[in-house]
């Protein structure tokens, strides 16, 4: 026997199998699809509810669209679907007798939705605000001094480098390894300063006695190359400035980031 129910935006195109259930349940299941299209519609929200409009049951339908719920006992349900993009609606009644499985296709109605509008901003890049920060943190008084080497926007522009450890490739007096920071006067890590804060201690160990490198110690995974607005280098413990703590005899590297 086939029923059909339409309520304006959803059909039941209702089957009654009266296939014996060896489980002894009422059984409700189908496919959930487009009114227009009849393409499945995955993950949407059936719940089954009693004469009284009480729920009973719930569930949803899985990535083909089908859907499989059971009532409690045998009597009259109606059956409520809900997904984002198509219209709520409830159907019914549905009869179904006791130890039955009633078949039922669940056809919705798409739905235009309306969104709220989206004002995107973007802030422009203020060079102003940088040469403030780099004036506050003395980097450009330390650089007027020609105490060390340092590494300017301007610098960092022209390098495109996508390793923050490309930057020290060709800097005099820095050896790159594994992206740890040596000293190549020393052969001994770099102390390392990050927007005045030491990340990395120096050591009097040398590479071959270092052995395996921390992975802590690594500039690759401190520092983000597009951030960095001014680089410092000291490479012995002449002109390290007194604000970035004890001295190393290693050497020193100041990194400044936006």
């Amino acid at each position: 026997m086939t029923t059909h129910l339409r309520g304006g935006i959803l059909t039941f195109i209702i089957c009654l199998l009266c296939l014996p259930n060896t489980l002894f349940a009422q059984v409700i299941n189908g496919h959930v699809q487009n009114e227009i299209t009849w393409e499945p519609i995955p993950f949407a929200v059936i719940i089954l509810n009693d004469a009284n409009r009480e729920r009973v049951a719930h569930t949803s339908s899985d990535e083909d669209g089908f859907y499989e719920i059971t009532a409690p006992s045998p009597g009259d349900y109606f059956v409520q679907v809900m997904r984002i993009g198509y219209l709520n609606f409830e159907g019914g009644p549905l009869t179904i007798a006791e130890n039955d499985t009633l078949r039922a296709r669940l056809l919705m109605q798409e739905e235009d939705l309306i969104m709220d509008e989206l004002t995107v901003m973007a802030e422009r890049y203020n060079e102003m605000l940088i040469d403030d920060y780099l004036n506050n943190v003395r980097f450009t008084a330390r650089k007027r001094a020609s105490v060390g080497r340092f590494i300017t926007r301007e610098d960092l522009k022209e390098q495109h480098v996508i390793r923050a450890s490309d930057l020290f490739l060709n800097v005099q007096g820095v050896t790159l390894v594994d992206g740890v920071l040596y000293s190549t006067r020393y052969s001994c890590p770099l102390k390392i300063v990050l927007n005045g804060f030491e990340i990395a201690s120096s050591t009097t160990t040398t590479i071959q006695e270092f052995g395996v490198v921390p992975p802590e110690f690594n500039i690759d995974s401190m520092v983000n190359p597009d951030h960095i607005v001014g680089i410092e280098v000291y490479s012995g413990l002449i002109g390290q400035p007194a604000q970035f703590g004890t001295k190393s005899r290693c050497g020193l590297i100041a990194i400044w980031t936006r």
